[in-house]
């Protein structure tokens, strides 16, 4: 803006002035987006500007500009980039008490910013999605953590095709026991790693379909449930062994996640039952 209309007095830049810098602007840098935000600075500095007395109220040379489309941005962190980012959040935590920490480490980041950024990693949430939300749970008045959307690919195509359940290797048991209370048909979807095959998702789904197949209620009909299910079958006794050779297994270990991992691995460990609602989930285990 400064280098663009500085040398101006506020009262001297009319509408072709910032119509100009903005059509400047779009032709650099097409996705519309600093064009757009420039826009809006703009429109703020003249209604200050007039509450202020430096230029006669509404006058305003932003008003009546068009807003350029803004192109979303869909680009993802590369292996690379996320093996490079696990490695700088290992060397920015605390010291373990006891340890001296080695004379050329960088200062040691909270212990929470880390932790949040490795959960925006494995989400996709904001991160105003994350900072201070937090909710009781009802019957043991415990906090947790929310997380108020989940914009997974596989949650918005299911979106109309009646209940939605989340399946995983923590509740492979209930999960399977609530489907046969439904009588109803069932499409397991694998949500995968950015639209393409994950290793681990079809070893549960897998898990998944020899537990509604046992159950004598299910009968599957596709070459992906059989393909799943010979999957698991060979691995389930060496479960972890499989798992990692997934590479999204490699990239979560990446950024030192071990605990995690060996969690999300353990079978029948949790008796949730989460369903969809439409806005967010809820755990219907208990009704």
């Amino acid at each position: 803006i400064l280098p663009a209309l500085g040398s101006k007095r506020v009262k001297d830049v009319d509408s072709s002035d910032v119509a100009a810098l903005l059509a400047r602007i779009r032709a650099e840098t097409p996705k519309g987006v600093e064009a757009n935000r420039v826009r809006a600075v703009i429109s703020r500095l003249y209604s200050k500007g007039a509450l202020w007395g430096f230029c006669p109220p509404g006058m305003n040379p932003a008003l009546g500009q068009v807003r350029a489309e803004e192109q979303k941005r869909d680009r993802h962190l590369s292996d690379d980039e996320l093996v490079a980012l696990g490695v700088a959040l290992r060397h920015l935590e605390p010291t373990a008490p006891g340890r001296e920490r080695p004379p050329k480490s960088l200062s040691p980041e909270d212990t929470y910013a880390l932790a949040a950024i490795r959960l925006i990693l494995l989400t996709g949430m904001r991160k105003s999605e994350i900072i201070g939300q937090r909710g009781k749970d009802k019957s043991t008045g415990k906090s947790y953590e929310i997380i108020p959307a989940l914009r997974r690919d596989a949650i918005e195509l299911a979106k109309g095709c009646g209940n939605i359940a989340i399946a995983s290797f923590a509740n492979l048991k209930v999960i399977s026991d609530w489907l046969v209370t439904q009588d109803l048909n069932i499409v397991i979807l694998c949500s995968g790693w950015k639209n393409t095959f994950s290793l681990e998702d079809t070893l549960c789904a897998g898990a998944l379909t020899e537990l509604l197949e046992l159950s004598g209620h299910f009968n599957k009909i596709c070459d992906s449930s059989t393909a799943s299910l010979s999957l698991w079958q060979l691995s389930k006794n060496n479960l972890i062994e499989t798992a990692q050779l997934a590479s999204h297994y490699k990239r979560l270990a990446t950024l030192g996640l071990h605990a995690d991992l060996k969690f999300c691995f353990q079978i029948n460990s949790s008796q949730a039952v989460p369903i969809w609602d439409g806005s967010a989930f809820e755990d219907v285990s208990k009704f």
